[in-house]
């Protein structure tokens, strides 16, 4: 009888077969951990200061980039390669408030929160290429929400920053830059999820570079807004959830224990207050006592209620936000030296004060709010407040003076350095109101006061360094102010940090990846034990 030929596989030799199957599972869980697959971008930023849009002109060439304050100074990124991400604490109920969004979001306001990332964006470079008027065009916008971007002015008032007046960032959206300039606005996120931005910057009829930024929203977008706020722990906007103020008692860091002063008349002092200034490129670290900041009436307001002691009416102010013609100052702890030595706040204290009038100096107050946080106050030659910055911040308060004149502004700067020994400095700083500008005086763009810091010094203070001061650069103590509607915490030296590293691969998805591998051996060596039989 005649048998047709078989068609059945040839067997594969066992060790062989088990050979194959373990190179398959094997295969596959390495291009599951691959940083390719895992994560696309460099890096993953869920806190500190970011100038997401960072318009340079290199050979005189318009160029889009970013620039980010997290894993150094100044670190240039293409912009491309990182996710910022909006933490689940950014939810907040503060934008109800705001008529055209009128719901709870993801916000990110325009004044530092350390818990979140603080993004912004920053023209000045561009001006070495005679850029001055940018156009930032928003090509293309996506997300599972919308976008709202919007500014805060100096008195708690809401205002669009879009050509076309809409607080929705939609594509081809287009915001102005009309003078170099570093700038910070408000953000919020109606959903959790990835947004993209495809953006480019036009000046002088030029065009730069188009750089598509990814933005990642929250955790997930099942939890309902009552389930965030309990999460989050929303609180009212009576709390403070940026900074680490602390009470203005006169005096403020001059009155308890002396483990930290010196008193050798031969002392060196731990810290040398400086001015960095960006109306250079690149820029420069310059001597601050004795530095002359000018405000011509383009700083004039009419204050719509008193402010502290300046009361209510015409007054000159440098704002939270910068105005052209008027010295922008604000306070920075990004020094290298500050942040190669101290780990933990710096303690500003108002240490002397003279001047025609009143002044007040306070952080932004959250939306629909004039004064958050106070910092200084001084008035009848009284000086009186202190303020603590975290490590690693670039801050703009508000500066308002109630009368014409020069203004003799002593700030005492102490911290202590990751060996616990206690270092400040002070500089007197002069601010001239009206009248005609001095020589060689500031009037016209972005400044810092910050510090450069010797671990060899120490505080050269006559006398005892206060108990307040020595707790404050400890980064220990908090309190509470305005709120900008975020949850009221102060920065916390032991929370979570920004993901500055190489990809990494979220712990449930590498346990689920070891899981998958683990169950295809299994399988595999089922085959092989089924093969056998």
């Amino acid at each position: 009888m005649h048998h047709s030929p078989s068609f059945a596989p040839r067997r594969v030799p066992l060790r062989r077969r088990f050979i194959h199957v373990f190179a398959a599972v094997f295969a596959t869980a390495l291009a599951f951990f691959s940083p390719a697959a895992a994560l696309a971008f460099d890096e993953v930023f869920d806190s500190g200061h970011v100038d997401a849009f960072y318009v340079t002109a290199p050979d005189g060439q318009l160029h889009l980039s970013m620039k980010e304050d997290i894993t150094g100074s100044s670190v240039p990124r293409s912009g491309d390669d990182v996710v910022l991400k909006v933490v689940e604490d950014a939810w907040s109920d503060a934008t109800e408030a705001v008529p055209e969004i009128g719901q709870p979001t993801y916000f990110l306001p325009q004044t530092q929160d350390q818990r979140i990332i603080w993004p912004g964006w920053d023209t000045q470079p561009a001006r070495d290429g005679g850029f001055d008027n940018v156009d930032l065009e928003f090509a293309e916008v996506s997300g599972p929400g919308s976008v709202y971007v919007f500014e805060t002015s100096g008195f708690g008032d809401v205002k669009t920053v879009t050509d076309s007046g809409s607080m929705e960032l939609t594509s081809g959206e287009v915001i102005n830059q009309p003078n170099p300039a570093h700038r910070h606005v408000n953000w919020a996120f109606s959903e959790a999820g990835t947004y993209t931005m495809t953006v480019q910057a036009h000046s002088n009829g030029e065009s730069s570079n188009a750089v598509t930024y990814t933005w990642e929203v929250g955790d997930g977008g099942d939890a309902s807004a009552a389930d965030r706020s309990a999460d989050t722990g929303e609180v009212s906007n009576d709390q403070e959830a940026t900074s680490t103020p602390r009470s203005a008692d006169k005096g403020g860091a001059a009155a308890a224990d002396k483990s930290g002063a010196a008193t050798d008349k031969e002392c060196t002092p731990g810290m040398t207050p400086q001015i960095k200034d960006d109306t250079v490129s690149p820029s420069q670290w310059r001597d601050a006592d004795g530095a002359t900041f000018y405000l011509s009436d383009k700083s004039s307001v009419d204050l719509p209620q008193e402010v502290g002691p300046v009361p209510a009416g015409q007054a000159w102010m440098i704002g939270s936000t910068q105005v052209d013609g008027v010295p922008w100052l604000g306070a920075n702890t990004q020094s290298p030296t500050m942040r190669e030595n101290i780990p933990g706040d710096v303690t500003w204290e108002l240490a002397g004060f003279k001047g025609p009038g009143p002044m007040m100096v306070y952080s932004q107050g959250g939306l629909g709010k004039i004064v958050g946080d106070e910092w200084f106050r001084g008035n009848a030659d009284a000086a009186e407040g202190t303020y603590s910055i975290a490590p690693n911040t670039h801050v703009h308060p508000n500066w308002v003076f109630g009368a014409q004149g020069t203004y003799d502004v002593t700030i005492r700067q102490v911290a202590k350095t990751g060996e616990g020994k206690q270092v400040a400095g002070e500089a007197t700083l002069h601010f001239v109101v009206g009248g005609d500008k001095p020589a060689e005086a500031f009037d016209n763009g972005h400044f810092d006061l910050g510090a450069a810091v010797n671990p060899e010094g120490g505080d050269c203070r006559d006398g005892a360094a206060a108990d307040g001061a020595s707790a404050s650069a400890g980064g220990s103590s908090t309190s509470t102010g305005t709120s900008t509607g975020q949850a009221a915490q102060a920065p916390s030296k032991g929370g979570s940090l920004a993901n500055t590293g190489t990809p990494i691969v979220p712990f449930g998805i590498g346990a689920l990846g070891l899981g998958m591998l683990f169950l295809g051996l299994g399988i595999a060596r089922l085959a092989v034990a089924k093969a056998a039989d």
